[in-house]
């Protein structure tokens, strides 16, 4: 893994508080100097649904589209590709260095499976009053040379289960 993080210097560098500079000015200096991240970590994640049942279609697809975007940018996460499948959930993310990916997939499948519970409480019947998701899940890195063409294939994937599940309703 060749990444690294650049900071750039704090407001408690010396430099800034050595600096003959009037208070408004100093602390426009302050404010503006913040950690800066140079490198994100690509990861493509896959879980399925309990016992791999095709229940993610049509409105429940949509919604838990919805719940994973939104999820997303509120964690500060770059959710570069998404593919929801009948039974399958797919997706690659852009993490920070300081970004933890075990912590990231916890929260992404346990918030997403309570948030779909709740707007479709059809699930819990279809799935035989079971949890969302499997126990287990798939986490692979990316080359940033990779990624583009596993972003390709992911949107032609949802694409054409998209088409799948507007035929069948």
């Amino acid at each position: 893994m060749s990444t690294f993080a650049l900071s750039i210097p704090t407001p408690s560098f010396p430099l800034v508080r050595s600096l003959d500079l009037a208070a408004d000015r100093r602390a426009a200096i302050e404010k503006a100097w913040q950690p800066v991240c140079v490198a994100r970590l690509h990861y493509h994640l896959s879980w399925s649904s309990r016992g791999k049942a095709p229940v993610l279609t049509g409105r429940r697809a949509a919604a838990l589209r919805q719940i994973l975007e939104e999820m997303c940018a509120e964690r500060g996460l770059q959710l570069q590709a998404l593919a929801i499948l009948p039974s399958q959930v797919r997706l690659v993310v852009s993490l920070r260095p300081s970004q933890l990916a075990a912590s990231v997939v916890r929260e992404l499948k346990g918030r997403s499976a309570l948030a779909l519970l709740r707007a479709c409480p059809d699930l819990r019947v279809a799935l035989g009053g079971h949890l969302a998701w499997n126990d287990r899940y798939a986490l692979a890195t990316v080359s940033p040379r990779q990624l583009p063409r596993l972003i390709e294939r992911l949107e032609s994937v949802d694409g054409s289960a998209a088409v799948a599940a507007d035929e069948t309703v």
